[in-house]
């Protein structure tokens, strides 16, 4: 009796699951006082609010130490579609010498706070919802207790998510991972410029006229930067 041998061949084709997130962070703000009052600065432009100066690469000039430079909070903007909802906002944030290396940042300071929603009409199934979270309530000094010396700002905000039945994640706003950074410098003020001035010069006229041409230079320093020269009386240079 022949025997005949049939082999099954059993292909399995693996279909990986792949969830696209159907929420995010549109717009963020930081809110500061710098000294002339509470202003909301750009995060992630461009923006449509007109009048909002972007935090990163903004130069908040020069502090004393007598003066205050408040962290006063941050502002998300956030949409949601479908199965996923938004929680929550969070700011990281940290200060330091530009020339030393970068530490780790404070934070999470988290906001639960929904101060304004409206419907997304971008979204076309499920929930539909644009949501603006805010902490507006910090009055941290973050230039207290500093030295001399110019300063990086450094910043980021994200949002926690739930999509699905069980899934999880975090919306990250980080400048693509360069972080948000501003600058200030820190100087006590209280050390009075000098200046150099040249020796009393002594010259003859050039041949044949009634005068010369005589040039110098005039040359200060100051623990802050900033100082300018101006000369009140006598012969300018040339």
């Amino acid at each position: 009796m022949r025997k005949i041998y049939f082999f099954l061949i059993c292909t399995f084709l693996f279909i990986p699951q792949f969830c696209l997130s159907q929420s995010g962070i549109y717009e963020n703000y930081m809110i500061v006082n710098s000294g002339s009052g509470t202003t909301y600065y750009d995060l992630l432009p461009p923006t449509p609010a007109p009048g909002n100066d972007d935090f990163d690469g903004w130069d908040f000039g020069t502090f004393a130490p007598t003066q205050t430079f408040t962290l006063e909070g941050f502002q998300n903007k956030t949409y949601k579609c479908d199965t996923d909802n938004v929680l929550n906002g969070s700011l990281y944030y940290r200060v330091y010498l530009s020339t030393d290396p970068a530490p780790a940042f404070i934070g999470p300071i988290t906001t639960t706070t929904v101060i304004y929603e409206e419907d997304d009409p971008s979204c076309f199934i499920g929930t539909d919802r644009r949501q603006t979270w805010e902490d507006s309530s910090l009055t941290t000094n973050i230039i207290g207790g500093l030295a001399d010396g110019h300063y990086y700002f450094e910043v980021y905000t994200t949002a926690e998510y739930t999509f699905g039945a069980v899934g999880t994640g975090t919306h990250v706003s980080d400048n693509t991972g360069s972080y948000y950074r501003a600058s200030f410098m820190m100087c006590d003020d209280t050390i009075p410029p000098t200046i150099t001035c040249p020796a009393n010069i002594n010259i003859n006229n050039d041949g044949g006229l009634c005068s010369a041409v005589v040039t110098y230079s005039v040359t200060s320093t100051d623990n802050c930067a900033g100082e300018t020269i101006s000369q009140t009386a006598g012969i300018a240079s040339g």
